[in-house]
């Protein structure tokens, strides 16, 4: 069956459909184009901070090791401050045994 020529109208509907068409397309990548710049801002973003964050956490190790060290010497000085102090606790006594 052979198709029958198109009509002036129809023809015209037809051209209106297409330019509405690449507009939409055109506003289409528009907004994809935009999508990316944001989501390329968001993921710089993201990278930054999560940089930023990676090295206020390695400082906060840092300041950690250092205080475990400070404590850890310290505690060193306490055990053989005690281990001093048992000594003259035991000599102290052993005066007081002999003298009773």
């Amino acid at each position: 069956m052979p198709k029958k020529p198109m009509t002036t109208d129809e023809l015209a509907a037809l051209i209106e459909r297409s330019v509405a068409q690449k507009e939409d397309i055109e506003s289409l990548r528009t907004d994809m184009a935009e999508g990316f710049t944001t989501l390329a801002s968001s993921v710089e973003t993201l990278a930054s901070s999560t940089r930023e964050g990676f090295e206020n956490v390695t400082a906060l190790l840092g300041k950690m090791h250092t205080t475990l060290e400070t404590i850890a010497k310290e505690k060193t000085v306490l055990d053989t401050d005690h281990g001093l102090l048992e000594k003259r606790v035991a000599r102290i006594e052993k005066r007081l045994h002999l003298k009773t």
